[in-house]
């Protein structure tokens, strides 16, 4: 599995988005990529069990590449430990890379010039 495991030492997941209660969340890209290039059977998955996500693993939204290799999902949570959860459910069908991300307005902030 191509995943980030160790969430906890992951760089720039530092809490930056404001989020529920107070607390701080972070978006993450996450990148699958199908074993075997084997869509159907993610998909069929899918529609039996659900994401089989862990409560606090939020899903945003998502895209799928038109050959159906790789699908880039936008998460968000206040633990990325619980990615560890969620992909241990699906590794034997696919691979994960997890990347900490902020949005380019953001990125485009810590960059201005300082007046």
């Amino acid at each position: 599995m191509n995943s980030r495991s160790d969430s906890s030492t992951w760089p720039g997941a530092e809490t930056r988005t404001p989020g529920r209660k107070g607390v701080s969340a972070v978006l993450f890209m996450v990148i699958e990529r199908f074993r075997n290039r084997d869509a159907a059977a993610v998909y069929r998955r899918l529609r039996e069990s659900g994401r089989m996500m862990p409560d606090g693993l939020e899903y945003v939204g998502s895209w799928v590449e038109t050959n159906y290799d790789r699908c880039f999902q936008l998460m968000r949570c206040e633990d990325p430990r619980l990615f560890d959860q969620w992909t241990a459910r699906w590794q034997d069908l696919m691979e994960f890379e997890i990347v900490p991300v902020v949005e380019s307005k953001e990125a485009r902030e810590a960059f201005a010039p300082e007046p």
